[in-house]
């Protein structure tokens, strides 16, 4: 995220990202995907101060992966052969 934090901070501040087309003021939406003024500040704050990670317990928990096929064995598996 470091890399694109420029780029997070200018689509965001000129409201092209996250894509939501309504204009505001014209009733409520379910699911609204406007930022608030809060996070659009948090966001530039966040990258005008070095981008600091933030509080390790605050982390989601990594994904869990299945460990065998999701979608049962294929009938095929092919592989190829090393050059």
């Amino acid at each position: 995220v470091k890399k694109r934090a420029r780029l997070i901070t200018k689509v965001t501040e000129d409201h092209y990202m996250p894509p939501w087309h309504p204009v505001e003021g014209h009733g409520k939406f379910v699911d609204e995907r406007r930022l608030t003024t809060d996070e659009l500040a948090t966001l530039k704050n966040w990258h005008k101060t070095g981008m600091a990670e933030g509080p390790a317990d605050k982390l989601p928990e990594p994904p869990k992966f299945a460990s065998d096929w999701l979608l049962g064995e294929p009938d095929l598996i092919v592989k190829m052969p090393k050059a």
